[in-house]
């Protein structure tokens, strides 16, 4: 199911018309999955971006277990809702990393009202220092250009993924607070690239 629903976003991305072909840049030098991907959130469109990426994949999510088939689909898929308590969520995490399957997260928490980017949760963050999991930041851009929250129609936007070099753990002191640390580093990671990435738009 986790595989049909990657092949049911990537034939989206690829055949819907934003404008121009969505891209994905790949910075991360390689890694070996499973990993946990945090990405920074816009647009109801951003889980179909990770069609792209050829990795099994979970999201970690909670509103698309609201709609009726959707829930359905999500439970047989075994993605992980929000709603259920932290408890759950790191067991059901723990259980899919072990199995080989990626973890998709939005430490933002919700979709961003104004594409600024928000503050993180450290929920992924404590996932990936319980399994010592290696983090990969995604940037997301033109998302919510396309489809901004409120909004029903899609504008042409030209999107692209990047995909940013993993965080290790032992790149910490054990004197520091990890999770906050990995949290922190994230964030400003994905801050940066965004900054990046409006400065190019608007050269």
């Amino acid at each position: 199911m986790r595989k049909l629903i990657r092949i049911h976003g990537l034939i989206i991305v690829k055949y819907i018309p934003f404008m121009a072909p969505v891209t994905i840049e790949d910075r991360s030098g390689g890694f070996e999955a499973p990993v946990i991907f945090a990405a920074n959130h816009c647009s109801s469109v951003d889980p179909y971006m990770f069609g792209m990426l050829p990795f099994e994949n979970a999201f970690i999510t909670s509103w698309p277990f609201k709609i009726p088939i959707f829930n359905k689909i999500m439970k047989m898929a075994d993605y992980i809702c929000t709603e259920d308590g932290w408890p759950s969520i790191n067991k059901q995490g723990e259980k899919l990393l072990k199995k080989g399957c990626s973890i998709i997260v939005w430490p933002e928490g919700h979709r961003s009202r104004d594409s600024k980017l928000q503050r993180f949760k450290k929920g992924a963050f404590q996932l990936a220092y319980e399994t010592k999991k290696k983090i990969i930041p995604i940037c997301i851009t033109g998302t919510y250009k396309l489809l901004p929250p409120g909004r029903r129609f899609l504008t042409p936007s030209r999107v692209k993924v990047i995909i940013l070099p993993p965080i290790y753990l032992d790149h910490y002191s054990k004197d520091n607070d990890q999770i906050s640390c990995l949290r922190d580093k994230t964030r400003e990671i994905i801050a940066e690239e965004l900054e990046k990435q409006k400065k190019i738009m608007e050269s």
